[in-house]
């Protein structure tokens, strides 16, 4: 007769009293057509939704519920392989309060109790594409009541295997660390029946159909260290949950038996941190078991980028013979494998993406037998302890990987003192300056090359070297600071076999050279203004580059005479001032230009000559403009006489009538017209002194009995014997000087 079931979770109607008799050979269930329909026919779990995997199999479906029930179908039976279909899942005790929380509903499952149903936050999928690199994905996540504790179930399947993965992630938002007992447990249903046998392997526990060692299995195998185990009827599989026992690490192997399995862990979830339990669950119609994968290390312990290394063990717990396809290794984060070193399997060496080695063949494992590979590695040069990961693919049957294992310890190299020597150093502000010091063991004195060492001037101007074979570092750094004394400190960060060091000295900025030129009239008339200036400029970063902004003084003469002015340099370092009206001794008198220097600078100055002249008497003589070379000093000139107009040329011409002098106005300037009369008549001196001013202009005009033209330069003429106030007595010389 079929068992019906307790919609409460409690033992099926009259299925109490068929348990007790269970170990009766006779009494074993065999299920009619009906009732594997009756089963089919029930729901994942009354009233709550389920994410499915299905695929070609052997493992046709892989149910979740939101509350963490399992049901699972395999291509070989009819029914579901879990009793009620879900009388299979996840609990777990927090035992700071000894409260068991589960799946809310398991089938048969009433002597699971007292239990708090979980609460169902989200569940997404399946994801992936079913194969070993993107498996299909299911996850689910529950809270433990408002214990702070939640569970983020992972279900995974690789389409063609006979097992998929669990990954339970146990999350703390407490302020203190929880303790927490697992479990993962079911109600076996094996090959369409209730009842069975046990089997362990090494801390897996399965339920068996017969027996026979190739007898179907239905097997928690767990892959998180620290398990324990229990096989024994179903109802006692509940009640030690309900009793938030550990597995008694026992099996009622022998007894034909309703049986169910389970794994339990206990773990301590960290305050605001996370644990993960991992485990397979197997459905083989032969008993394959998976075959387990462990990895050992050389050696333990490794010096910083020392060698090592490892030996991975593909074990194969079934009587029949399995083939590995593939072994991988995912080597911890600064390992390197050592080509050609591989031995054993294959000395191929593997393929490598990012720290995962894998090996492709036909590794044949006998049945109890192994598959062994050992390569070298190069260790990290950080100091510190690194686990890694095996595993492999078998084609149907799943290849457990080993998890985190083969912890090798990088061991920290004892570290040598150092000590930092800083030389004192000098340089003008905005030079480059070179600055050194000198790392060296501080016990030994020993020089240590090839390391980094950084300075910096006043905690700002900074450079960075490498020590060369005496163990110094130099380097050059810029001043931006005025003239004074600042700190010059050096600094080497250590590495794993040198300590950290710093050293310090003095670094003296001085002032900045400069220099200054005078660009200024070099000529004037007493009485006029006068134009002085100058350029400043300083040597960095090239020799002759402009200074702006700095105050220039120039003063013209000396003693009480003296006339003084001041410019600001322009972008191009110049400066320009001008004295209004010139009053000096006529001759040379000299010009001096200082910058007085400031806390950047050093003070720069300048001598020049200026050739000061008297102030032009009544009228000035005239030259054409062509004729005085634009004008040009050196030049020999005709400034008065008969030929006046055919010695001198114009821009624009001048009448004959002219003889070069111009009796008006009696001062002149640049810029200003003259007038004079025709020939002698326009009364020029009767003596000339040894130097006068002369009008150059380029265009003169007649008009009536007036000639005139425009003042355009005045140069002064050293004056030629032979001239009188006659026409017939020429006046010439040579140009001296130019006033403007």
């Amino acid at each position: 007769m079929a068992r019906s079931i307790d919609p409460s979770g409690g033992t099926p109607a009259g299925r109490g009293t068929r348990r007790s008799g269970a170990s009766h050979p006779g009494s074993r269930r065999l299920l009619g057509a009906a009732f594997v329909a009756a089963l089919l026919a029930l729901t994942v779990i009354s009233g709550a939704s389920a994410a499915s995997i299905g695929s070609a199999g052997p493992l046709t479906a892989i149910t979740i519920s939101t509350d963490l029930n399992c049901d699972v179908r395999h291509a070989g039976d009819t029914a579901p392989e879990w009793y009620g279909t879900t009388a299979c899942g996840t609990f777990a005790v927090d035992q700071s309060t000894s409260t068991l929380y589960g799946p809310a509903t398991i089938p048969a499952g009433g002597s699971a109790s007292p239990k708090t149903a979980f609460t169902p936050v989200s569940q997404t999928g399946p994801t992936g594409s079913g194969t070993s690199a993107d498996p299909y994905t299911i996850v689910t996540v529950v809270t433990l009541g408002t214990s702070g504790l939640t569970i983020t179930q992972t279900d995974s399947y690789v389409v063609g295997q006979e097992s998929y993965r669990t990954d339970v992630q146990i999350a703390n938002a407490n302020a203190s660390a929880r303790a927490v007992r697992l479990y993962a447990a079911g109600d076996c249903f094996l090959q369409n029946s209730d009842y069975g046998y046990g089997r362990v392997d090494g801390s897996a526990v399965a339920c068996t159909a017969t027996q026979d060692p190739a007898s179907r299995i239905e097997q928690l195998y767990p892959l998180t260290a620290g398990s324990s185990y229990m096989e024994a009827g179903y109802n006692t599989i509940w009640a030690r949950i309900g009793s938030q026992l550990a597995g008694p690490n026992t099996c009622d192997c022998a007894i034909n038996e309703d049986n169910g399995i389970l794994l339990s862990w206990d773990v301590t979830v960290p305050a605001g941190g996370s644990t993960v339990v991992s485990h397979l669950t197997t459905f083989s119609p032969l008993g394959v078991a998976p075959l387990a994968t462990t990895k050992t290390a050389d050696s333990a312990a490794v010096a910083p980028g020392g060698s090592d290394g490892y030996t991975i063990t593909i074990h194969n717990p079934n009587a029949v013979v399995a083939t590995v396809t593939s072994i991988t290794d995912t080597l911890p984060a600064g390992f390197a494998y050592v080509a050609g070193s591989t031995t054993g399997a294959t000395t191929s060496n593997p393929s490598i993406s990012g720290q995962t080695l894998t090996w492709s063949g036909s590794f044949v494992a006998a049945g109890g037998g192994d598959v062994t590979l050992h390569f070298n590695v190069t260790a990290s040069s950080t100091p510190g302890t690194y686990t890694n990961n095996a595993g492999g693919e078998a084609g149907a049957v799943t290849v457990a990987p080993t998890g985190a294992t083969a912890p090798v310890t990088v061991q920290a190299v004892a570290r040598q003192a150092t000590s930092l020597t800083v030389a004192a150093a000098t340089g003008d502000f905005a030079d480059a300056t070179t600055v050194s010091a000198v790392l060296t063991v501080s016990s030994t004195s020993t020089p240590i090359p090839g390391k980094s060492v950084t300075l910096t001037l006043n905690g700002v101007e900074s450079c960075t070297a490498t020590t060369d074979a005496t163990g110094k570092a130099s380097c050059a750094v810029t001043p931006g600071e005025p003239a004074g004394s600042y700190p010059l400190a050096a600094s080497f960060a250590g590495d794993s076999a040198y300590e950290a060091s710093t050293g310090s000295s003095t670094f003296v900025v001085t002032l900045e050279e400069t220099a200054l030129s005078y660009t200024g009239d070099v000529s004037a008339v007493n009485g006029l203004p006068a134009t002085l200036s100058g350029v400043l400029t300083t040597d960095d970063p090239a020799a002759g580059t402009p200074m702006a902004g700095r105050t220039v003084t120039f003063t013209l003469g000396s003693g009480a005479t003296a006339q003084s002015c001041s410019g600001t340099t322009n972008a191009s370092g110049s400066a320009s001032c001008s004295i209004a009206s010139v009053a000096q001794t006529p001759g040379a008198v000299g010009v001096a230009g200082r910058f007085a220097g400031d806390t950047f600078y050093e003070a720069a100055s300048v001598s020049a000559s200026v050739n000061v002249f008297p102030p032009p008497a009544t009228g000035a003589f005239v030259i054409g403009d062509r004729s005085a070379g634009s004008p040009t000093v050196g030049n020999a000139v005709y400034f008065w006489g008969s030929q006046w107009a055919k010695k001198n040329s114009f821009s624009g011409g001048a009448p004959s009538e002219m003889k070069g002098f111009a009796d008006s106005p009696t001062s002149v300037t640049c810029g200003s017209r003259w007038e004079t009369r025709p020939g002698n008549s326009s009364a020029p001196p009767s003596t000339l002194p040894g130097r006068i001013n002369v009008i150059v202009s380029t265009n003169v005009q007649k008009n009536g009995s007036t000639i005139s033209g425009t003042i355009e330069h005045i140069v002064v003429v050293e004056v030629a014997p032979g001239y009188g106030p006659d026409p017939g007595h020429a006046g010439t010389g040579t140009i001296v000087g130019i006033v403007c």
